[in-house]
C-alpha cells in the first residue's frame, strides 16, 4: 500500500545525489513511522 506521505518521501529521496543518504533518511523516517 502506497500513501501519500510514502510517496512524497520517495519522490524527495528519489532527489538526493547519494544513495547513502537515502538510506539514512529513509531509516530515519520509517523509524518516525514506527514510533507512531
Amino acid at each position: 500500500m502506497i500513501s501519500k506521505k510514502n510517496f512524497f518521501f520517495d519522490k524527495f529521496l528519489f532527489q538526493l545525489p547519494s544513495t547513502n543518504e537515502q538510506k539514512k533518511i529513509a531509516n530515519y523516517l520509517s523509524n518516525i513511522d514506527n514510533k507512531i
